[in-house]
């Protein structure tokens, strides 16, 4: 059985036009589907704190993403976001 994980995060920073930093507040999930025997899940019961960074070779750019992680099995979530192309 799948497990899905979502990540709660409640600000952004970003650059204005004008190259000043501005925070803006917002509401980001982001939702990531495994399988429940994997040890993810008794990490995240110990430290639900997580970061998930993602990198691109081609352009070397990258994003660094701090939240707290949430597991559930909630059947609709999954089906909702599961996607065959991923297997």
């Amino acid at each position: 059985m799948p497990s899905y994980v979502f990540f709660e995060l409640s600000i952004i920073v970003i650059r204005d036009p004008d190259n000043t930093t501005a925070i803006e507040p917002t509401q980001i999930n982001l939702f990531f589907i495994a399988n429940n025997a994997s040890h993810k899940f008794d990490e995240i019961k110990h430290d639900s704190n997580v970061n998930v960074s993602f990198y691109d070779q081609k352009t070397t750019g990258w994003a660094s993403v701090s939240g707290i992680a949430k597991v559930t099995q909630d059947k609709e979530l999954i089906k909702k976001f599961w996607s065959s192309m991923f297997v």
